[in-house]
């Protein structure tokens, strides 16, 4: 027997930003989702150099 999960955003981002936010388990999840984001800007800072700028990638903070 074998399972899984699936989570999936809502795409109208004016409602579920405040609903991550607000949820209690929203800080984590809203940490990690930053985080990857900054690997995915420094994995393509390193094919792109002139297109993103290394200081914005490490300025981005999470809202928590």
């Amino acid at each position: 027997m074998a399972g899984g999960a699936v989570i999936c955003p809502n795409l109208d981002s004016n409602r579920s930003l405040p609903y991550l936010m607000q949820h209690p388990s929203g800080k984590y999840i809203e940490q990690a989702i930053a985080k990857e984001l900054k690997k995915l800007a420094l994995k393509i800072h390193s094919y792109h150099p002139e297109e993103i700028e290394i200081a914005a990638i490490e300025a981005a903070n999470t809202k928590f």
